[in-house]
């Protein structure tokens, strides 16, 4: 093309418009796709897209092979009857490139039950009674998402699940557990791009159970204490006035306890198993005519 001809208006007649596929090319090499000059797009759009126009799906900085690898060597294509639709497709891909929300085509058809067979494999690492509530929690989750793609799953689904739960009968505390369950992972599912964006918010979780705490009085706590049998009532103390768990107090070993000094230091949850936390582990000062009730064998 001439110089004098560079940059000006094309004839009316003349298809001069960038193939949408050649766009993508310049977003993956990291060029402007409107900085060409008029002499890059003569030519671009081949015949047999004057119908349809293609939108090819390649991964960004990949060169050609490693692409078609990871599509167990297809190459995807998306047509569009306009361009308009077309161009603003690439928008929407170059602009979640650039935010690092891009979702690869492949994993965001994973679905719900085959992500949390995956997730409860790396879960595995846990305590054998969190897995065993994760395991609960997850079969409640499949029932109702199983089937479905991981980023099909609406929030105004999420709320109508947690509603479904609250009228079969189950209880505040256990459908705030499900659902944050289900919260968790899809976060984790964010995390590898099977999806864009978790369905599950604060506007989808349902409410917390409200505690009603309770405080019973010194001469309630002995009341309770002496109609107890006598091998119990050194749990009925432990609670009370070491404020042990019920699984601390069951595990509490004769070594864990000072008598002397009146201090118990629990180690041990039933059935003898390590408690999980390093604060669990703290040495607890309780009173001295309380120490010797406990049993030493």
């Amino acid at each position: 093309m001439p110089e004098a001809d560079r940059g000006a208006r094309p004839r009316s007649g003349r298809n001069t418009s960038l193939r949408v596929g050649q766009i993508t090319g310049r977003c993956e090499t990291g060029a402007d796709p409107a900085s060409g000059s008029a002499d890059d797009v003569e030519g671009l759009q081949p015949a047999h897209l004057s119908a349809q126009r293609q939108v090819n799906l390649r991964q960004p900085q990949q060169d050609p092979t490693q692409r078609r690898a990871l599509r167990g060597g297809k190459r995807g294509a998306r047509h569009f009857d306009r361009r308009v639709d077309a161009q603003r497709w690439v928008d929407e891909r170059t602009a979640a490139l650039v935010s690092g929300t891009h979702v690869d085509l492949k994993t965001s058809r994973i679905t719900v039950s085959d992500w949390c067979s995956t997730w409860l494999e790396g879960y595995g690492t846990r305590r054998p009674s969190t897995v065993r509530q994760a395991n609960l929690h997850v079969a409640q989750i499949e029932a109702e998402f199983g089937p479905m793609q991981l980023g099909v799953v609406r929030p105004s689904q999420l709320k109508s699940w947690t509603a479904k739960l609250g009228e079969q009968g189950y209880a505040v505390s256990t459908v705030y557990a499900f659902d944050s369950r289900l919260s968790q992972i899809m976060s984790d599912a964010g995390a590898r791009r099977d999806h864009s964006r978790s369905p599950c918010s604060r506007r989808t979780s349902p409410p917390r159970a409200k505690q009603r705490p309770y405080v019973a009085t010194t001469e309630q706590v002995w009341a309770l204490h002496d109609t107890m049998l006598e091998h119990l009532r050194a749990g009925i103390l432990l609670g009370a006035f070491a404020r042990l768990r019920i699984a601390e107090a069951c595990g509490l070993r004769t070594d864990d306890v000072d008598f002397l000094r009146g201090v118990i230091t629990p180690a041990f949850q039933y059935p003898a198993e390590r408690l999980k936390t390093e604060t669990s582990k703290t040495a607890i000062p309780v009173p001295r005519s309380c120490a010797p009730r406990c049993p030493r064998t």
